[in-house]
């Protein structure tokens, strides 16, 4: 009975009727244990380690939330792949850093705009992911490369051309990047 009780979720429907059960039974076990209407002075040592066993039970159940209030575990949409929207928010924010590239530099509207469409992408639960130091494979796509005469640069990131993006944790895009080469000599 106690293994059935911790197995259970409180998630509502038959589960919890049959939760609620077992509470009762629980309930019932003890009060019978601890020989409601009866004197406890014949318990044997068997019935005292029962009631222990049983009252650590309720004091495992009362520490669970309610039945009621108990949330329902979404599915695993990363399995899906992000929704159309974060796909088309990544797209506009490469746009922005497009335009924003030209003429010298974006003008303050450009920028908002790119704060924006970033939070957007926040709130969607997607990150942008700009990443300095040595190329890494899943992390980094490597566009083209610069060269370089210190040796301790070379298969590193030289700037960033497009941010990776990162949605609920899975790598959707990989941030291209520049990277150092070794100098002809």
């Amino acid at each position: 009975m106690m293994r059935d009780l911790l197995r259970l979720r409180p998630r509502g429907g038959r589960r919890s009727r049959r939760r609620r059960e077992l509470v009762a039974q629980v309930a019932f076990r003890v009060a019978e244990l601890y020989g409601v209407g009866e004197g406890k002075a014949d318990q044997s040592a068997r019935r005292v380690d029962e009631v222990a066993e049983l009252e650590f039970a309720l004091a495992v159940l009362d520490s669970l939330p309610p039945v009621a209030d108990a949330p329902i575990p979404e599915p695993d949409r990363a399995a899906d792949g992000p929704p159309p929207i974060v796909l088309s928010l990544v797209r506009t924010y490469d746009w922005l850093e497009m335009t924003a590239g030209r003429d010298g530099g974006p003008s303050p509207d450009v920028k908002r705009m790119r704060q924006d469409v970033a939070a957007m992408l926040a709130l969607s639960g997607a990150d942008l992911v700009e990443e300095a130091g040595p190329v890494r494979a899943p992390l980094h796509e490597v566009i083209t490369t610069a060269a370089t005469a210190d040796p301790a640069l070379v298969h590193h990131v030289a700037r960033t051309l497009r941010s990776g993006v990162r949605w609920n944790g899975l790598l959707i895009r990989p941030q291209q990047v520049v990277a150092y080469v070794e100098e002809d000599r």
